[in-house]
């Protein structure tokens, strides 16, 4: 499917009802944000609203929706086309990169973390360039630690330290100092998600290789990298 950025389509989730609640919360009209290979960020209408939900320009904490390429290409139909204008996407920064800083042979409580010192030499040794050169091109975000039961916890915000954008080395450190106030267990590796927008400022949550909900899990499980 050749996504673009303001298509219109109809979801039909039912194939994965399991009783609970409402099967009709499955089936909703979907507006595409931003998409990469792997994942596709959207808004939708409510049903007891008539506007997306993105017009508003919310001040709080807002969560995009999020889908694995897969299943949305697998049941979405296109219906439609809105313009998603210039002012929300400045509003929104859905731009910015899906997903950077991960590892996955470490946790978040691993002696990697103990100094930045030892941090930097372990990256610059055994990460690519390509990994090195990932950037979140904004001057400030909230980071959303995760607790170990899973909920997130209150956002932090960070300016970044050049004043212009965070390096993946800067945004991993970062995110380990105060992810590590939070997570005691040992995770499945480590990474760093674009969430949603906080008072008009970016936010990404931090997480184990696979994000939150594992939505790149079926891409690894093809053998497919995800990373970068």
């Amino acid at each position: 499917m050749e996504l673009k950025i303001g298509g219109i389509y109809r979801l039909d989730r039912t194939r994965f009802f399991r009783g609970g609640f409402d099967i009709k919360m499955l089936i909703f009209t979907s507006r595409v944000l931003g998409y990469d290979r792997f994942e596709v960020f959207s808004d939708h209408i409510p049903p007891s609203e008539s506007d997306w939900l993105m017009n508003k320009k919310y001040k709080g904490l807002f969560w995009f929706g999020k889908f694995s390429m897969i299943p949305f290409d697998e049941d979405a139909v296109e219906i439609g086309f809105e313009e998603f204008s210039n002012e929300l996407l400045e509003y929104y920064r859905t731009d910015l990169v899906f997903r950077l800083s991960r590892l996955k042979e470490v946790s978040w409580n691993d002696e990697l973390f103990n100094s930045e010192t030892s941090f930097l030499e372990y990256v610059k040794k055994t990460q690519s360039v390509i990994w090195l050169a990932q950037k979140i091109d904004c001057r400030k975000v909230y980071l959303v630690p995760t607790g170990n039961s899973g909920g997130f916890k209150t956002p932090v915000l960070f300016d970044a330290d050049n004043k212009e954008y965070f390096s993946a080395t800067e945004i991993l450190w970062k995110a380990s100092q105060l992810q590590r106030q939070y997570f005691t267990v040992k995770s499945s590796g480590v990474g760093v998600f674009r969430g949603g927008i906080k008072k008009g400022i970016p936010f990404y949550y931090i997480s184990q290789y696979l994000g939150s909900g594992e939505y790149l899990k079926e891409w690894e499980e093809m053998g497919i990298d995800t990373n970068v």
